[in-house]
């Protein structure tokens, strides 16, 4: 990880982007190896003499420092046990560190009644997702970590701890909202081995989300969707090896597009796994479980609207009996290949739109593929799905 900052830093973004594309581009149709998402990271407090070696700032939870030798030996910032409130020190913390810098939040569980401001190129980084959790406090009511600054940030990591938003507790608030509403932007964003949960608003929401990439991330149980991106396909995000579970509304909310969706799991989120109206997005390798959930029948594993377009959705599976379709498209010059539809409610599949092929895709859909275009569909290729037999093109 260490080397991956430094690459960040020299500005080898794009370059760590490609080399990381190729390092996961192993997934084959149908075959993806899902990741074992739990958590993870050390509940024992660190007292390596080390850590101010090793970061630049420190912050550390009072109740978990033996003595005040030990705290003043280890610790750059402290959030005594008898506080209420921790946001100040780790937001002290993130203000007195020099762009480019390290942070690293302790063990134990910081509680928060003001919302953290992303303000830099910062790596933060807690002890795991077992280990430190920043939790928003009874009735804080308000974004957890926020960017909504005045200046342009370039390459932020966030990683190895978990976000707790009480949604039982609270009323409103995203536990991470990346907003553009000052004009500036948040670029080149890392967000790695983090848990975010129980948020009343969404769990993760972008805003011109430039560059983002998302590597096992979990979401799960947020009132709204886990995690909408608003970004264009001239700098995508990538969504990869993460779980997406038993959130209100949707699972990803994509807006715009150029997105890179791979090897994740959706299941059990109340509307859609993935809803898109976005532009040559890449849906690949992932598994759709029982997404629709509570809503039987309501929502489809993939929903794109009417203005997608050019999104290729290949190799997933989709299974669980309660999604509507597997995949409803609505927009045009999609490619639908080697995906396994099962066990849906209304139909496997259905084709609203316009221009879009479906090829090698498997499930009992046997009786569907003598169907050549749906519903007012102009333009459309079916070629053996489920039976085998090539259906010319029509339109």
């Amino acid at each position: 990880m260490k080397n991956y900052v430094k690459i960040l830093i020299a500005g080898g973004f794009m370059l760590a982007m490609l080399v990381y594309a190729v390092a996961t581009s192993t997934v084959t149709e149908n075959s993806a190896s899902f990741p074992a998402i739990t958590q993870n990271g050390s509940s024992v407090y660190d007292l390596s003499d080390n850590l101010k070696k090793t970061y630049d700032a420190v912050v550390c939870k009072g109740d978990n420092a033996s003595d005040d030798a030990a705290k003043a030996r280890i610790c750059s910032y402290v959030c005594e046990s008898t506080d209420s409130e921790c946001a100040d020190e780790i937001q002290d913390a993130i203000d007195n560190t020099p762009t480019g810098g390290t942070i690293f939040i302790n063990t134990g569980t910081y509680v928060i009644n003001t919302t953290i401001e992303i303000k830099d190129r910062h790596w933060i980084k807690g002890s795991g997702t077992d280990g430190t959790t920043i939790q928003l406090a009874t009735s804080g009511n308000k974004h957890m970590i926020l960017f909504n600054h005045t200046d342009n940030v370039t390459f932020f990591t966030l990683e190895q701890l978990t976000i707790d938003g009480q949604r039982n507790t609270n009323t409103a608030g995203d536990c991470i909202h990346l907003s553009t509403d000052t004009g500036n932007h948040l670029w080149d964003a890392r967000f790695q081995d983090i848990f975010v949960l129980n948020c009343d608003g969404m769990g993760i929401y972008a805003e011109d989300a430039h560059h983002y990439v998302f590597d096992h991330v979990v979401v799960e149980y947020c009132d709204e969707s886990a995690i909408k991106l608003d970004g264009d396909n001239t700098a995508p995000a990538m969504i990869v090896n993460s779980l997406v579970k038993l959130n209100s509304q949707r699972g990803i909310d994509l807006v715009n597009g150029g997105y890179s969706i791979t090897n994740n799991q959706f299941i059990q989120n109340g509307h859609a796994g993935i809803a898109t109206g976005g532009d040559e997005v890449k849906i690949t390798g992932n598994l759709f479980s029982e997404n629709s959930y509570g809503n039987s029948g309501t929502y489809s594993g993939i929903r794109q609207w009417s203005w997608g377009k050019r999104t290729t959705i290949i190799g997933n599976t989709f299974s669980g009996g309660q999604h509507k379709y597997g995949i409803h498209l609505e927009g045009y010059n999609n490619t639908v290949t080697g995906n396994m539809i099962t066990n849906t409610v209304t139909d496997y599949w259905q084709d609203d739109g316009t221009g879009n092929v479906w090829m090698a895709n498997q499930g009992d859909m046997t009786n569907y593929v003598e169907k050549t275009c749906y519903n007012g569909n102009t333009t459309c290729c079916i070629f053996a799905n489920a039976t085998g037999v090539q259906t010319e093109c029509v339109g």
